[in-house]
């Protein structure tokens, strides 16, 4: 999520121009229990509630880290894709609470300024917001093919955890 950076977002009545203010989650981001899913969906990969996803609010952005295990095909599928460039950008999933959007008196300029729930945020195919972007982080990525068994692993710094079955934890950083 990038703040106070306008994107066009297209749905059944046609296109508007929408804008996320910054301080939009600070009520709710504190007991938010939010999940890393691919496209919204499906099983998840990490989780605020058991540690293994990180969400930081800053003046200009929502980042996360999810520490993802490459046991889960799903995951290691994700990684491979971001590292090849076939998915680049990310999106969330949130509701806006009562009164806290405002619209233009035409409709096609909304400026979201409170939510009352996020519930996941994630790798996509096509975001609504082409400002964002997820990445692997660069401590991780050169080891991302694995080591000289060809299975995801290896080791390295910056959130590489053992898991106490030889796999390791891979970290995805988004801005």
């Amino acid at each position: 999520v990038v703040y106070n950076t306008e994107y066009e977002v297209f749905d059944q009545w046609g296109s508007f121009t929408e804008v996320i203010k910054p301080g939009c989650l600070t009520a709710i981001l504190p007991a938010a229990d939010v999940r890393f899913l691919s496209d919204h969906s499906g099983l998840a990969m990490a989780r605020t509630a058991s540690g293994t996803l990180k969400l930081q609010d800053t003046p200009t952005s929502l980042d996360f880290t999810a520490n993802l295990d490459p046991r889960q095909t799903i995951a290691s599928d994700l990684m491979i894709a971001i590292d090849r460039g076939d998915i680049s950008q990310m999106s969330w999933g949130f509701c806006v609470a009562p009164g806290g959007d405002s619209w233009n008196d035409d409709f096609d300029y909304r400026i979201i300024s409170r939510c009352s729930e996020i519930m996941d945020v994630g790798a996509v195919t096509s975001p609504a917001s082409p400002t964002t972007e997820i990445t692997l982080d660069d401590d991780l990525e050169d080891s991302l093919l694995g080591g000289p068994d060809g299975t995801l692993g290896g080791s390295g710094p910056g959130g590489v955890g053992q898991d106490g079955t030889g796999s390791r934890a891979r970290r995805i950083d988004v801005d």
